[in-house]
C-alpha cells in the first residue's frame, strides 16, 4: 500500500510537469523534512500594458482604484491511500510585485464539480513599495514566508476525493497613476502551492 502511494505521488509530479504550470519550486527555505514534498501548481500574473489587465478601466484612468481576480485550475489525483497519511501541510510561496494588496485562496473540486474551499482567511500579501517614478523598491512576500497551513483530517479527506486544484489570486485597489501606468510591465504576482505529507511507515510485515 505504501509503495502504491509513492507511485501515485511520482505520477502526480510527472503529470503536473506536463502541464503549462511552472512547478519547479516550492521553497528553498524548508524548516522541517517531510516524507513527501510535491508541487501542486502555480499562478502568475504579469502584463505588458494596462489594456491587458483583465478588468474594465475607469475614465479618467486614475479616477478610482481597480481590482481583479485571476484563477488557475490544475488537474491532479492523489489516489486512494488516505490511510497512509499521518499529517499533511500546504505550503505557499507568494511574491507580490504589484503596488497593491494581493490575496490568495485555494479550493479543491471533485469529479462532480463540487468545490471545497479550505476554510481559512485568504492569504494577504502587502503591496510592493515603489518610488515616485513607479519603480519597485521592495517586493513583498507572505508573512511568514513560506506560508504553511497544516490541514485538519476532514480537509485531507477532501483533497483525496478531489481531482482539481483551483488557485485564485486577487489584486485589490490598484490606482492607475501615471507612474504606475508607465511601469505596469514591471509588476507581477507569483504564487506556488505544494503539499508536504508525513507517512505511516508501518507495513504488514511489522
Amino acid at each position: 500500500m505504501l509503495k502504491g502511494l509513492v507511485y501515485t505521488f511520482i505520477s502526480l509530479i510527472l503529470a503536473v510537469g506536463c502541464t503549462s504550470v511552472d512547478t519547479d519550486k516550492i521553497s528553498d527555505d524548508l524548516t522541517h523534512q517531510p516524507d513527501l514534498s510535491v508541487p501542486l501548481g502555480k499562478i502568475t500574473g504579469a502584463y505588458e500594458a494596462i489594456d491587458e489587465l483583465p478588468v474594465d478601466l475607469p475614465d479618467p484612468i486614475d479616477s478610482e482604484p481597480i481590482s481583479w481576480t485571476e484563477q488557475e485550475t490544475v488537474y491532479f489525483d492523489l489516489g486512494e491511500s488516505r490511510e497512509n497519511i499521518l499529517s499533511m501541510t500546504l505550503q505557499f510561496d507568494i511574491i507580490n510585485r504589484f503596488p497593491a494588496e494581493t490575496a490568495i485562496t485555494l479550493s479543491f473540486m471533485n469529479i462532480g464539480e463540487y468545490v471545497t474551499t479550505l476554510r481559512f482567511e485568504p492569504i494577504i500579501v502587502k503591496a510592493a513599495e515603489i518610488d515616485e517614478e513607479g519603480k519597485i523598491t521592495s517586493q513583498k512576500v507572505s508573512d511568514p514566508y513560506p506560508y504553511r497551513i497544516r490541514l485538519k483530517d476532514e480537509y485531507i479527506d477532501d483533497i483525496f476525493n478531489a481531482e482539481y486544484l483551483i488557485i485564485k489570486a486577487e489584486v485589490n485597489n490598484l490606482v492607475l497613476t501615471t507612474p504606475i501606468v508607465n511601469s505596469i510591465n514591471e509588476y507581477s504576482f507569483n504564487a506556488a502551492v505544494g503539499v508536504q505529507a508525513k507517512l505511516n511507515y508501518q507495513t504488514d510485515d511489522t
